[in-house]
């Protein structure tokens, strides 16, 4: 037999079974067949709360002879690679919600000043947590060998047992607790998260192709009325320590830290300062107070009208950062231009989110309202009493009703229905809204149609540059001429005073009623 034998003890609650690596032991090889081979050095590895990744009820325990410990026996750690295929892994030690600092020799309950402490170093009488370990005589598995000054004699009913018990030290995961101020002004904590081990969090930020905040693994605050972004975070509550602030824009480099996101780029941290006190096997500073500000609603900052359609909500809000272009205007190798309209997400939203346009202009819009399930539509099927839009010019916007088009419904260029508390300022909206593909008398008698909004509000708006157009409609094949007759069934005139589109039957079909604006 081969000295210096490892055996993985695998000890259930009735028999004791054996996971044997590189020994000449059999599975069901005893602690005193063992003994009988003078192999009664007994290295016992306290998991200590946590358990070997076999499972909970395993335990290890290395079998070694006598004489190789009179010379000194380098032992091997749990997970070790050296254990043998698959045994390094399944003897891998962890614990949920802790870290893992090392095997000692030793352990003491945990107390300070006649106080017992738990694994948070903070009073048991106060958090009502079980008391925690001290340890020491941490073990270096690279340069300690173990000898028999290491050892403690036993008697077992099989003889004599020479035996070291290593402790496994566990740290809990340190951690970031974010306070946000609540209704009554005081600091309240709305989330946690767990500093990965030797990193710290990575600050949240903006990400310049989806126009979206990045937070990973921060918490985001929510209520259940209302969605918020971050602003700021802070060490302190008197916010006079910022990490980042101005919409996360600005980032201190005195009170951040250094660290890498998720795809290993080197970006700034939210410092922890987190220690681990390896002498003693315990964790210092385990809990961090982070202090966070936040503004209303899910914020965006849109610099492509891809960017805008994507993230468009019900209740989002919107920096608009440059001009958007919904037509896109292609060359062709023959000379001919090919024009691609892309779309636009808000013609079924009830809109009462922010657009904040920054003196800018999104244009050239082209939507349409088919849904037979929806009784309202523009380009927003509606604006709440919540929503603001400011700044912001609406340029070329075209929005066609389709006689598909669900009756007793409010149709508008701008909106279906736009509400009489929404925050509109220095808002402009130029275009067209057309009446579509087989309309007809009857059924536009039922619809409520404003040349803005459907329900005649034009929240402060000119509508000086929206004009109506009713469509050429496909009436029926002609045989004669084996082509379609087109014909106009309906024309349409617009009150001066409301902005109500009122819809009549065309008396002459063939003749467009508005040979100014129809081609």
């Amino acid at each position: 037999m081969k000295t210096k034998t490892k055996i993985l003890m695998i000890l259930g609650a009735a028999a004791v079974g054996t996971l044997v690596l590189g020994a000449c032991a059999h599975p069901d090889t005893t602690y005193s067949e063992f003994a009988g081979q003078n192999a009664n050095v007994i290295v016992t590895f306290d998991k200590n709360g946590g358990q070997f990744a076999s499972g909970s009820n395993i335990d290890i325990n290395d079998v070694y002879q006598y004489e190789d410990a009179e010379k000194g026996i380098k032992i091997l750690a749990p997970g070790d690679s050296r254990r043998g295929q698959g045994a390094a892994d399944r003897s891998t030690v962890t614990r949920s919600g802790y870290q893992f600092i090392g095997w000692y020799t030793s352990r003491e309950p945990r107390v300070e000043n006649g106080v017992e402490l738990d694994d948070y170093g903070e009073p048991c009488s106060e958090t009502h947590r079980e008391q925690g370990y001290v340890y020491s005589g941490m073990w270096d598995f690279q340069t300690q060998k173990l000898t028999l000054d290491d050892l403690t004699p036993t008697q077992e009913s099989w003889g004599t047992a020479y035996r070291l018990t290593l402790y496994a030290a566990w740290a809990p995961n340190f951690t970031y607790d974010f306070y946000v101020k609540d209704a009554s002004g005081n600091w309240t904590v709305y989330g946690s998260a767990t500093r990965t081990v030797g990193k710290d969090l990575a600050v949240p930020a903006w990400n310049v192709e989806t126009g979206r905040l990045e937070y990973n693994t921060i918490p985001v605050y929510s209520t259940e009325d209302m969605n918020y972004s971050m602003t700021g975070i802070y060490l302190d509550g008197a916010l006079t320590q910022p990490v980042a602030s101005d919409n996360l824009d600005v980032i201190d480099p005195v009170n951040s830290s250094e660290t890498t996101n998720d795809s290993g780029k080197l970006v700034a941290g939210i410092p922890h300062g987190g220690e681990i006190d390896i002498e003693k096997g315990v964790g210092k500073n385990i809990v961090r107070a982070i202090y966070t500000t936040w503004r209303e609603r899910t914020w965006y900052r849109i610099k492509t009208p891809e960017q805008f359609s994507a993230n468009l909500s019900s209740d989002g809000a919107y920096d608009i950062l440059a001009d958007l272009n919904f037509r896109i205007e292609n060359a062709g190798s023959d000379g001919e231009t090919t024009v691609e309209n892309l779309g636009w997400s808000g013609t079924n939203l009830a809109f009462g989110g922010i657009i904040e346009g920054n003196n800018h202009t999104i244009k050239n819009i082209t939507t349409q309202q088919s849904s037979g399930n929806i009784t309202g539509g523009g380009i927003f099927a509606s604006v709440t009493e919540k929503a603001e839009i400011r700044n912001v010019t609406f340029e070329n916007i075209s929005f066609t009703v389709l006689g598909t088009t669900r009756q007793d419904g409010s149709y508008g260029l701008f909106a279906g229905t736009l509400n009489e508390a929404a925050k509109l300022t220095n808002v402009e909206v130029s275009g067209t809204l057309h009446l579509g593909d087989l309309v007809d008398t009857g059924n536009y008698e039922n619809y409520v149609i404003g040349i803005l909004s459907g329900n005649l509000v034009t929240g402060g708006i000119s509508t000086e540059n929206i004009s109506v157009v009713v469509d050429k409609v496909q009436d029926k094949w002609n045989e004669e001429t084996n082509d379609w007759d087109y014909a106009y069934r309906v024309k349409a005139t617009v009150d001066a005073e409301t902005g109500r589109v009122s819809v009549t039957r065309n008396e002459t079909p063939s003749v467009d009623p508005n040979p100014s604006t129809n081609g």
